[in-house]
């Protein structure tokens, strides 16, 4: 059944944007990381409506000062059209925020915890993808986006600090600019200008909320 609400009464304590409740899943007892990331960047990614398959490591992840932003990185990812996030750190909780979206919004985004990044990165580049490094030191994105097109990539998004070694296990480092800025916006554009905004028309399945778009005034469409 569907139906239509306005959003007034699902607001947040500011009345600016809806508030979607998070549902607890617990984390996976054996979740087999490796394993796993292998199926959901192979197999799992087949006949997805995607240009490329774009997969996001985050590195660095600190559980107390970087809740926050690393899952704000997962719901970019999310929404701009990555199939997934890989975190290299055990921080259950940013997994089940990011997954309670996907239940709530659609699609089958997937979130790993406690990656091991070198391995991830040795896996990845065996099945043949490429390796970005976002950051400030690299070539300016507009500059290189050629060289990403069409190809399987994994996308580095580091924290506060990056390992050395990442500069050298990346097949290219690049940046959203060389300023200073946050590592979200960063990878918005880097989805963006690989996708050339097609992302922004992109659809979800299965979700259970879908936003109606509005010139004035908020709508969604709620499906229970």
């Amino acid at each position: 059944m569907l139906y239509v609400a306005g959003v007034a009464e699902r607001t947040n304590a500011a009345g600016s944007r809806p508030v979607v409740p998070l549902e607890h899943l617990g984390s996976n007892p054996n979740p087999g990381v490796i394993s796993h990331f292998r199926i959901k960047t192979l197999s799992h990614l087949q006949g997805e409506n995607l240009i490329m398959k774009l997969v996001v490591l985050r590195i660095g992840h600190r559980p107390v000062r970087d809740k926050r932003i690393t899952t704000h990185v997962g719901l970019t990812a999310r929404a701009l059209g990555a199939s997934g996030m890989l975190l290299a750190a055990d921080d259950p909780k940013i997994k089940e925020s990011i997954d309670d979206v996907t239940r709530a919004w659609g699609g089958d985004f997937f979130v790993e915890i406690g990656v091991n990044w070198r391995e991830a990165i040795k896996q990845w580049k065996g099945q043949g993808g490429m390796v970005v490094h976002l950051t400030m030191y690299g070539l300016n994105l507009p500059d290189v986006a050629s060289e990403m097109q069409n190809r399987d990539l994994m996308i580095i998004v580091g924290a506060e600090k990056v390992p050395p070694a990442i500069y050298d296990l990346a097949d290219l480092n690049v940046a959203a600019g060389s300023q200073p800025h946050s590592e979200v916006a960063a990878l918005a554009l880097l989805l963006d200008h690989l996708q050339e905004g097609r992302e922004l028309a992109r659809t979800f399945e299965g979700e259970r909320r879908e936003i109606v778009p509005m010139r004035k005034g908020k709508m969604v469409i709620e499906m229970t």
